[in-house]
C-alpha cells in the first residue's frame, strides 16, 4: 500500500514537472525578439496562442504579463489592462505587473497608469533613484 502511494506520489511530481517544463518552454518561444519593426496579425496571434498554452496548468503569473506586453505591442491596450488587473487582484504586489499596467494604461486611461506608477515605486523606492540618477 505504502509504495502504491509513492508511485502515485512520483507520477504527479513527474506530470506537475513536465507541465513547468513545457510551460517554460512555450514562454521562451514566445518571448522571442520578433525579426522585423514591421509586426503582422498573425505573428502576434501565433505568441498569444503560445502564452496562453504557458498559461495552462501554470501558476506563475509571467504568461499573462508577457501576453499583455504584447497586446499593448498590437496597440490592443484595453486588453491588456484586463489582463493586467486579473494578475494584480491575486497578487497585488506584483511589481512587473504594475509596470506593465502603466505602460497598458498610459492611452487609455492616465490616471490609472499614474496609480500604477505609484505602485511600482512604493514597491521598488530604488527606482525613483534609478531614475533621477539617469537624467
Amino acid at each position: 500500500m505504502a509504495r502504491a502511494a509513492l508511485v502515485v506520489v512520483a507520477l504527479a511530481a513527474c506530470l506537475w514537472l513536465a507541465a513547468g517544463l513545457r510551460a517554460s518552454r512555450l514562454l521562451s518561444d514566445a518571448e522571442r525578439p520578433f525579426g522585423s519593426a514591421r509586426i503582422d496579425a498573425a505573428e502576434i496571434e501565433r505568441r498569444h496562442e503560445l502564452l496562453a498554452d504557458a498559461r495552462r496548468f501554470n501558476p506563475d503569473p509571467t504568461p499573462e504579463i508577457r501576453e499583455a506586453q504584447l497586446l499593448v505591442v498590437a496597440d490592443r491596450d484595453r486588453e491588456a489592462v484586463r489582463v493586467l488587473t486579473g494578475v494584480l487582484e491575486r497578487e497585488p504586489e506584483n511589481y512587473e505587473a504594475w509596470l506593465g499596467l502603466r505602460q497598458a494604461a498610459v492611452r487609455l486611461d492616465p490616471p490609472l497608469s499614474r496609480r500604477a506608477t505609484r505602485a511600482a515605486l512604493r514597491l521598488n523606492p530604488l527606482a525613483r533613484r534609478a531614475g533621477r540618477d539617469r537624467r
